[in-house]
C-alpha cells in the first residue's frame, strides 16, 4: 500500500514538473541582480526560453544580443533605446517581436548602413534608474537616444516597489518550485489582501519624488548631448489613457521634455491604429504592456523618432 503511494506521489510530482515546465512555460525565468547604482538589471550573458518565448541578455545586461562596445566601422548607426517594461517586453513578448529588432532591420533597410539597437531597459524601472544604467554601462557610440515614458514615470523612485519573486536573483531548481514560492504565494497574498506593498506616499514625498525624477531625466539628456548624441522621448499610453485620456504624469512629463528643448513623439496614435484596435495593441488583460503588434507600433514610432533626429545629417552626406 505505501508503495502505491510512494509510486502515486512521485508520478504526481512529475507530472506536475512536466506540466510545469512544457504547458505553463516556467522553470527558466530571466534573472535579476541588485545593484547600488541601477537599483537591479538583468543578469547579463544569458538566454532563457519562458512562456515558448526567447529572451536574450547579452554582456550589457541589454535585451538584446551581443554588439561590440564601440562601433565597427564609421558609418555603423547606433540607437540606444531606454525604458521599462514597455520596452523590455517581458516574458510574455518573444525577443524577435520587440520593437528594437524591428526598429534594427527598419533603419538597415532606410540607412543601407550597418545598424545597432541596444535595448536598455528593466521592468519598472522609472529615470533615476535609466540614468544609473546609462552612467555604469556608458552609452555605446550612440548616434541617438530614444527615451521612452509613461505617465507613472514622473514620480517613479526606486524603492517604490517592493523586489520580490517578481524579480528572480536565481534559477529554481524545479519548475514547480517557481510555481508555488512565486505565482502560488502571489495569488494567495492577493486573495487576503495581504501583497506586499510600500506605505502611501505623502504630497512632501510625492513631489521630492517628481523632482528626483525631473532632475535624472535632466542628468540623462545633458550626458547623452555632451557626448554627442541626439535625445528623441517617446510618450506612450496605457489602453485605459486612449479611452478616457491622459494621467497627470503624461503633462508633467511632457513640460520636462519642453523645458529641456528635446522632441517628443507620442505613442498613442500609433496605438489607436493597429489592425484589430487597441485592444490588439496590448497583451490580454494588461493595460500597459504591448502585444507583439503593439510592439511594431512602437517600432515605426521609434524608426520616426530617429530618422527625424537625424535627417539634417543625413541630407548633409553626398
Amino acid at each position: 500500500m505505501l508503495t502505491w503511494a510512494a509510486c502515486l506521489l512521485i508520478g504526481g510530482l512529475i507530472a506536475a514538473e512536466l506540466g510545469a515546465r512544457f504547458v505553463l512555460g516556467l522553470g527558466d525565468p530571466p534573472l535579476y541582480r541588485l545593484d547600488t547604482a541601477v537599483e537591479y538589471e538583468h543578469v547579463p550573458s544569458r538566454s532563457h526560453t519562458r512562456f515558448g518565448n526567447s529572451f536574450r541578455v547579452n554582456a550589457y545586461s541589454m535585451r538584446s544580443d551581443a554588439f561590440p562596445e564601440r562601433k565597427s566601422t564609421p558609418d555603423e548607426f547606433r540607437v540606444m533605446v531606454l525604458g521599462d517594461s514597455i520596452v523590455n517586453g517581458g516574458a510574455r513578448v518573444d525577443q524577435a517581436d520587440l520593437a528594437t529588432e524591428k526598429l534594427r532591420e527598419l533603419l538597415k533597410a532606410d540607412l543601407k548602413r550597418p545598424v545597432v539597437v541596444g535595448n536598455m531597459s528593466a521592468g519598472s524601472w522609472g529615470p533615476i534608474n535609466e540614468l544609473g544604467f546609462v552612467k555604469k554601462h556608458g552609452t555605446f557610440d550612440a548616434d541617438v537616444l530614444l527615451i521612452v515614458l509613461n505617465s507613472r514615470d514622473d514620480a517613479d523612485v526606486p524603492g517604490l516597489e517592493v523586489i520580490g519573486p517578481q524579480w528572480p536573483t536565481r534559477t529554481p531548481t524545479l519548475a514547480v518550485e517557481e510555481l508555488v514560492t512565486n505565482y502560488l504565494v502571489r495569488a494567495l497574498h492577493r486573495l487576503r489582501g495581504s501583497a506586499a506593498a510600500p506605505p502611501p506616499r505623502s504630497a512632501s514625498q510625492r513631489e521630492m519624488d517628481v523632482a528626483s525624477s525631473k532632475g535624472a531625466f535632466r542628468s540623462l539628456v545633458e550626458l547623452a548631448r555632451s557626448r554627442g548624441i541626439k535625445v528623441g522621448v517617446i510618450l506612450h499610453a496605457s489602453r485605459s489613457e486612449l479611452d478616457k485620456g491622459f494621467e497627470p504624469g503624461h503633462a508633467v512629463i511632457g513640460a520636462w521634455v519642453a523645458e529641456a528643448g528635446v522632441r517628443v513623439w507620442q505613442l498613442a496614435p500609433a496605438l489607436r491604429s493597429v489592425p484589430g484596435g487597441p485592444d490588439a495593441a496590448y497583451l490580454p488583460r494588461d493595460d500597459a504592456h504591448l502585444s507583439a503588434a503593439g510592439q511594431r507600433a512602437l517600432a515605426e514610432v521609434l524608426r520616426e523618432a530617429a530618422r527625424e533626429l537625424i535627417e539634417p545629417e543625413e541630407k548633409a552626406t553626398p
